[in-house]
């Protein structure tokens, strides 16, 4: 049995039409790539000031530690105790507190004093503090208030 032949002219423009498809291919291709390195931006960034938040936490639970034997501990770090990023709170009298407090407000974006909470509570058994430090900021391109919170036991000697 013959083929039934086609002719050329009903061909012509069928690489054209190909190759338009690739090249939408290829910018949705591009597209995606674009969105994707914007998330792993926003991410990375994130991810940042959660470290830089780890880090300034642990830097005054490591100046508790250094003053655990004072007899005014709780009242030299205690701060905002309740009050966790609600920003009912907007100062401190207490030197380490306050130089900390310029390091949170420093470093984070929209970190302010009043977001922070640093709580003090005796055990049961009275030989240690437990301490829970919270740390609140806000990126400038999110309405949601992110906080990174640790507690630690520190020894009253």
């Amino acid at each position: 049995m013959a083929r039934p032949s086609i002719s050329r002219q009903n061909q012509q423009g069928s690489t054209l039409i190909e190759a338009l498809i690739a090249m939408a291919i290829f910018a949705i291709s591009i597209l995606a790539l674009i969105a994707l390195q914007g998330f792993t931006i926003r991410a990375n960034s994130e991810n940042q000031y959660r470290g830089q938040a780890t880090y300034l936490a642990n830097s005054l639970i490591g100046q508790m530690w250094a003053a655990r034997a004072s007899a005014s501990f709780a009242t030299n770090f205690a701060f905002n105790s309740g009050h966790t990023c609600d920003g009912s709170s907007t100062s401190s009298s207490q030197a380490e507190v306050s130089n900390w407090l310029s390091s949170i407000s420093s470093t984070l974006p929209n970190a302010t004093a009043a977001r922070q909470s640093v709580t003090i509570a005796s055990t049961l058994s009275g030989s240690a503090n437990q301490v829970t430090v919270t740390i609140c900021w806000q990126n400038t391109s999110d309405s949601d208030v992110r906080h990174f919170t640790t507690t630690t036991l520190i020894p009253t000697s």
